[in-house]
């Protein structure tokens, strides 16, 4: 088995494909993959160890009926050294008995290692085979048969080794388009608060992960965009917002409050774009 996982690294180097690649595509660490080119495949359950061979395989583009071809053109290159063999045994002259018997051994030895070979790669062919199986087949209601089956399996989970995929948290994007010349101060994820003068016609773009807090001069001296979708008017033209939080998800909240009321010194803000 070992000689096959080595003849698959050699076609993955061949074709110029990096384990790197392979993990970035399969989203397996690539101290398993090494393992598996190795024929340590021990290191998981069975369970894990069938998908990351079929994840491998798919992305080195072998496929069965390649795996065959592979295996039959190893058993011919056998087969060309034992008959190469053979005809120069044929002639030479052995005078000694421990010769001979020396001669047998490694015919037995031979014969013995592709019989092994083959069982294994069979093994392997098999193997994947039945991975597809499961995909044809209909959907089961559970019975005691299925339960057994679960319960056999069970033991062989190991909690410690079992992969965690990291959460990957997907950014927003905000546009802010003055419609008039408007002051604005934003935090993106709880950072530090940046404040701007925007002028008419200009716009600026924000990303975040989790959140945005504004607060804007003017309710409707701007137009405000998330992930390029228009929010609306945001308030009377009499106003200013006091607080707008943006998710991902949409404006979360926001608070108004009269232009009257509050001296609007920040209008005049240097930050000007």
């Amino acid at each position: 088995m070992i000689n096959l996982i080595i003849e698959f690294k050699r076609i993955r180097e061949k074709k110029g494909i990096t384990l790197e690649e392979i993990s970035n595509k399969t989203k397996i660490n690539i101290k398993y993959l090494l393992k598996i080119e190795k024929g340590e495949l021990e290191f998981l359950s069975p369970h894990y160890v069938k998908g990351f061979i079929k994840s491998y395989l798919k992305c080195i583009g072998i496929s069965l009926d390649k795996a065959e071809e592979i295996y039959k053109e190893l058993i011919e290159t056998d087969k060309n050294v034992s008959i190469t063999e053979e005809k120069d045994k044929s002639n030479k002259i052995t005078t000694a008995s421990d010769s001979t018997k020396q001669i047998k051994q490694k015919e037995i030895r031979k014969k013995i290692y592709i019989y092994s070979f083959f069982v294994i790669l069979v093994g392997i062919i098999v193997f994947i085979g039945s991975l597809t199986k499961p995909e044809k087949r209909e959907a089961k209601s559970l019975n005691e048969e299925t339960f057994k089956d679960l319960k056999k399996i069970e033991p062989e989970f190991k909690p410690d080794k079992i992969i965690k995929t990291p959460e990957i948290k997907k950014s927003f994007e905000i546009e802010i388009f003055a419609k008039e010349m408007t002051w604005f101060s934003i935090n993106i994820d709880g950072d530090n608060e940046r404040e701007f003068t925007l002028r008419k016609g200009n716009k600026l773009n924000f990303k975040a992960n989790e959140s945005i807090t504004m607060r804007i001069g003017k309710s409707q001296g701007v137009i405000l965009f998330l992930d390029g979708k228009e929010q609306g008017i945001l308030g009377p033209p009499d106003t200013l917002v006091w607080e707008l939080i943006i998710t991902q998800e949409g404006i979360k909240s926001k608070r108004l409050r009269k232009r009257s009321d509050i001296d609007m010194n920040a209008e005049s803000s240097p930050d000007t774009t």
